[in-house]
């Protein structure tokens, strides 16, 4: 992730300890692990937060929960005993402690013994308590023969992230099936950068299983340390233990969770229990702002200077002015993301960014502030969650439900979201809608969070002609040409796939995809461009469509025509389970917004015959979506231009109720010409009573205005 928090706990692979949205909690992985075998060298006498410990639990740590006797399903891998979670709130950071206690039923649970940890050594360590077997012949203590290995490696480099985060590994020896492991470990967690301040969200796992699971929190009285729980699980009452409170959660068996069907993230959130130090969101804000305000800063002899000078002759336009300081931005610095030395929050200043030409999103946002606040452009930092965050302003104030840090610009009283980490922005009118719910500013003074406006996408993602030339006759292959006008993110990734690519091989895969998606027809020419001022990729293909699906059905004085992407499938209905909670909201497919047009050039109708077609337009709200169709037949060609569009993230449970209601009588069916013939004497009503529709190669379909306008 792009803003990354730095810590996380998760163990056996389950949900339970897992860090949601980013905790603030270093963590323990027990999953399977690849062991490099590497041993410590000249080790020094004193411990570092670089090495393992091998000491006593602390004397706030409890002792853990009875063990659960409950048999596992048949056929499981694992028996838990239990597992146990406390963590420490101390004068700086905190500590985790995490216990274990599973037996080996079956060979495929093996790799549970190989135990890895993860920790920040910047402001953290970790200590290992036990890690001991038990069998019917006695107690092997591990430790005793065996310690952990540290891997001196990141692991995030092939994803270009730099952490600076420790693993250590053990592979347990002599494990097998009927086995019990029991495992404990500590780590420590300080981030200088925020003051030690400390917070975190566990969840409780969803999946059933059997077993116990504890979660407890500790922290001194005179520290102002806020807790909640998920509305199913009961709020503890804190109790007093010295001069620290406490908390504790215990789940025995828990059963599966089965989220709501359709509902909105936020009626989801289950089983989790957060803590956090911070009284408010504006804590949060007023904490981060002075970090992103001094690594901004342009110095006055900065190598950035000229590209500020360069970017203001350009242009006197304050929204051109944003637009080379966003494509600089995006295009002159790659990214990585960089967690060294408190980078999981410090920025990158302006001038290393540039000297070293890289960063992650807060180094780009920093950079793109000092640019554009240089440039006399009002603008913020931002903490988003890439992921759409619905529901964060259900969770206490901390960093943990934010992943991502961009750049609030407002030019002309309107807000533009500019992400240096995005590639390809080339327009700001054109800017993908943000589909962050929720946003916090950065601001001196604090701010709190704003709910983010849910705005459909002003242009299509996708623009698909095709134009169908059958006026040889059902007996003769029909010619056809496919067209593609795509915008936004995806257009911009198939844009880069293919620009690294050979001619050659970049044809061969825009005419691999075209015959995947358009199976009627076999595509053998194809090419692509990228319209730059217009943001748009074009892909074009040109073949034949296949003759035993060319849609003519008849003899050739009844011939009917079917014309290729004008149906629209119906919705699925919205119901949910008697036993699910039917008053709930309905998650839509937003965004989206599609047009596919269509021409058939007929062939000359039979003598005494004309084409007709009975294929109505279709203008219709449904559900949450706008389903458009224009249908027109003239000149010897059936014209068709179907728009279908998303207009709001959800709906209300009886918008979905009259939307199943409306099903029944949604139109489904392709339109379709086929020949009548005609009567002498009879007075013929127009074909259809439709706006005109034009021919595809009458319109320019990258531009803002089209047919498929709504």
């Amino acid at each position: 992730m792009h803003f990354r928090l730095p810590h996380k706990v998760k163990a056996l692979g389950q949900q339970w300890g897992t860090s949601v949205r980013r905790s603030g909690l270093v963590g323990v992985t027990l999953a399977a692990a690849a062991i490099s075998g590497m041993a410590d060298a000249a080790k020094p006498s004193v411990p570092t937060s670089r090495e393992v410990r091998y000491v006593a639990p602390a004397s706030w740590v409890v002792a853990p929960p009875a063990s659960n006797e409950t048999p596992p399903p048949e056929g499981a891998p694992l028996k838990v005993f239990y597992m146990d979670q406390q963590v420490h709130v101390e004068t700086q950071g905190q500590s985790v402690y995490t216990a274990q206690r599973y037996q080996i039923l079956k060979p495929e649970a093996l790799s549970a013994g190989n135990l890895t940890l993860s920790w920040n050594p910047d402001g953290g360590s970790v200590a290992v308590h036990k890690v001991r077997i038990i069998r019917e012949s006695g107690q092997v203590d591990v430790l005793a023969s065996r310690k952990f290995d540290i891997i001196q490696r990141e692991t995030g480099l092939e994803a270009a992230q730099i952490t600076g985060t420790l693993t250590a590994a053990l592979a347990v020896p002599g494990l097998r099936v009927g086995d019990i492991l029991e495992f404990a470990v500590t780590i420590k967690a300080n981030d200088a950068v925020l003051g030690g301040q400390a917070w975190g969200i566990f969840q409780f796992p969803l999946a059933g299983m059997p077993g116990t699971f504890r979660t407890a929190i500790a922290w001194p009285q005179a520290r102002p340390v806020q807790f909640r729980t998920t509305p199913d699980l009961i709020s503890p009452e804190p109790t007093m233990i010295g001069l620290e409170k406490h908390i504790s959660l215990e789940q025995r068996d828990p059963t599966t969770f089965v989220a709501t069907e359709g509902a909105p993230a936020r009626y989801n959130l289950r089983r989790m229990i957060q803590y956090s130090d911070f009284a408010s969101w504006d804590e949060v804000s007023a904490r981060l702002y002075p970090l992103f305000v001094t690594a901004a800063a342009i110095p006055a002899n900065s190598p950035l200077r000229a590209e500020v000078v360069r970017i203001a002759a350009a242009s006197a336009v304050p929204a051109e002015r944003a637009r080379l300081a966003l494509r600089l931005v995006q295009s002159d610095v790659r990214y990585i993301f960089v967690g060294l030395n408190g980078g999981n929050y410090r920025p990158m200043t302006t001038d290393e960014s540039w000297s070293q030409r890289y960063g992650d999103c807060k180094a780009k946002t920093a950079l793109l502030l000092g640019l554009l606040r240089e440039l006399g452009i009002a603008a913020e930092a931002v903490l988003v969650a890439t992921a759409g965050g619905d529901g964060t302003d259900l969770f206490l104030p901390s960093p943990a439900p934010f992943d991502h840090v961009l750049v609030r610009a407002v030019i002309g009283g309107k807000p533009y979201w500019l992400d240096g980490v995005r590639l390809g922005d080339t327009r700001l009118d054109v800017l993908a809608t943000p589909q962050f719910r929720w946003a916090l500013p950065l601001r001196s003074a604090g701010a709190t969070l704003e709910q983010v406006p849910t705005i459909p996408p002003p242009l299509p993602f996708k623009i698909q002609t095709i134009d169908l030339d059958a006026n040889a006759g059902p007996t003769k292959p029909a010619t056809v040409k496919i067209a593609q006008y795509l915008r936004g993110d995806s257009a911009e990734q198939i844009r880069r796939v293919l620009a690294a690519t050979s001619a050659d091989e970049g044809e061969r895969q825009i005419r691999d995809y075209l015959n995947s998606e358009e199976d009627w027809a076999t595509i053998t020419k194809a090419s692509w461009r990228f319209d730059a001022a217009k943001s748009v990729l074009i892909v074009t293909g040109e073949g034949a469509a296949k003759q035993e699906q060319v849609w003519w059905d008849g003899p050739d004085t009844e011939l009917r025509a079917g014309v290729p992407r004008a149906g629209f499938s119906p919705p699925e209905e919205r119901k949910r389970p008697p036993e699910q909670d039917s008053t709930l909201p309905w998650v839509t497919s937003f965004p989206i917004y599609g047009c596919w047009v269509s021409n058939i050039r007929l062939p000359k109708p039979a003598a005494g015959h004309r084409w007709e077609t009975k294929s109505r337009p279709i203008d219709q709200a449904l559900g949450g979506m706008t389903y458009r169709r224009q249908l027109e037949l003239r000149d010897g060609a059936l014209r068709s231009v179907m728009v279908k569009r998303s207009n709001v993230a959800e709906i209300t449970a009886a918008q979905a109720a009259a939307a199943n209601a409306a099903l029944a009588k949604f139109d489904n069916q392709i339109p379709s010409a086929f020949q009548r013939k005609l009567v002498r004497g009879y007075a013929y009503p127009p074909t259809v009573d439709a706006d005109r529709v034009e021919l595809i190669a009458d319109i320019d379909w990258t531009a803002e205005t089209t047919p498929c306008t709504l």
